[in-house]
């Protein structure tokens, strides 16, 4: 093992909201700044949800339950499981719209992506695609490399959709900071299959996994992290995000560390899942939560 040339590169440090609200089914409710039309939150079986969601799949199944305040599901058989939402709070809303979901991916089997949150309307549809090292949006096509984040731990999505711009028509942000992870650019949706919400395993080539979903909002508008709907909301608990970036080289595979004290003894602990170089920059995600201080370092593997 060795250190990489590319140690450590560039640290972005933001705000992300640190607290979250009780979870309850309704048609509205306020959470980061913004109060949003619909929402499920993971209290009970989406079909027995307000609004409700209807299942749908290619004749598979799954397990799924949930503890009260977040659900749970795992793929049983080669064959997709997710939730569609068709209640007006979405298809009534305008050709600028925005989705909030806070998941995780607890157990990926499928060799692609395990859990999908999906917008789509008469334009086009954007796709959400989480695995457990990353993310990636994708219209007609998958934009861009896949994004290096831990999703084995719980992490917040907004992704906003404005079907009025013929470029930058999707956006994707991470964990409440301002700068988007992902745009779509001059990249067109996928073809429209209805004026539908969808989430859920998606995945093409086998058995998604277990999955996890603590809550997932939407609403007319573009409320990019930062921007609000109220005026009269009690500020939200603030904390911290960093952003660890480097140039990875192709076909060599990285390895995040962290530490939270400097010596000459330092004892360096893997942050992560390692991420193999496309030849392009990565960078992987960090909520430090009440943390003072931390370092991060890059290492290749080979």
């Amino acid at each position: 093992m060795k250190i990489s040339k590319n140690l450590l590169a560039v640290m972005i440090a933001g705000a992300i909201s640190a607290g979250f609200t009780s979870a309850y089914g309704g048609y509205s409710v306020t959470r980061n700044g913004v109060t949003w039309g619909g929402t499920y939150e993971g209290t009970t079986y989406p079909q027995n949800e307000t609004p409700a969601w209807a299942g749908s799949g290619g004749g598979g199944s799954a397990s799924g339950s949930s503890d009260g305040n977040i659900w749970s599901q795992t793929t049983v058989v080669i064959s997709y499981l997710y939730y569609e939402q068709t209640d007006p709070t979405w298809t009534s809303a305008t050709t600028q719209k925005s989705i909030e979901f806070r998941a995780q991916v607890v157990n990926q089997t499928a060799p692609d992506h395990a859990f999908d949150v999906i917008g789509t309307d008469a334009t086009g549809d954007w796709d959400v695609q989480l695995s457990s090292n990353g993310v990636v949006l994708a219209g007609s096509i998958a934009i861009g490399a896949l994004v290096p984040v831990d999703n084995t731990t719980f992490h917040t999505y907004r992704l906003t959709i404005d079907d009025s711009l013929s470029t930058d028509q999707a956006k994707l942000y991470l964990d409440n900071n301002p700068t988007p992870v992902v745009t779509s650019g001059a990249n067109s949706p996928g073809a429209s299959f209805g004026n539908l919400l969808t989430f859920g395993d998606r995945s093409e080539a086998g058995v998604g996994g277990t999955t996890a979903l603590d809550f997932i909002s939407w609403t007319s508008g573009i409320f990019p992290p930062g921007t609000s709907t109220t005026t009269n909301g009690v500020p939200s608990t603030i904390g911290k995000a960093v952003g660890v970036s480097w140039f990875g080289s192709n076909s060599v595979t990285y390895q995040v560390q962290s530490t939270t004290n400097l010596t000459t003894n330092t004892v360096w602990t893997n942050f992560g899942a390692p991420v193999s170089g496309a030849g392009s920059s990565n960078t992987l995600f960090d909520f430090m939560g009440n943390t003072l201080n931390k370092f991060y370092r890059v290492i290749s593997l080979q």
